[in-house]
């Protein structure tokens, strides 16, 4: 196993034995809501790429595969 997971799984350890069981909850809880905005945040950011090059597409009336790369990079970097 990597280090970081062991001591991961052995700070766990400590703090299940040592927190009370609500004070754990109470911390599962907050980190599952940032995990969850973290990976929302991501997920618009990658829906916001997506539709810029499909208007780019769109707009030379392009297909998929016969569209510049390129061009895509910069009209992200833009944005």
């Amino acid at each position: 196993m990597l280090p970081i997971i062991m001591m991961g799984s052995m700070v766990g350890t400590l703090a299940s034995i040592t927190l009370p069981n609500l004070v754990l909850q109470f911390l599962l809880t907050l980190l599952m809501i940032s995990l969850s905005v973290l990976a929302g945040l991501k997920g618009a950011g990658i829906y916001k790429k997506e539709n810029i090059r499909l208007a780019a597409m769109r707009a030379r009336d392009l297909p998929y595969d016969e569209y510049d790369e390129e061009m895509y990079r910069l009209q992200v970097e833009r944005s």
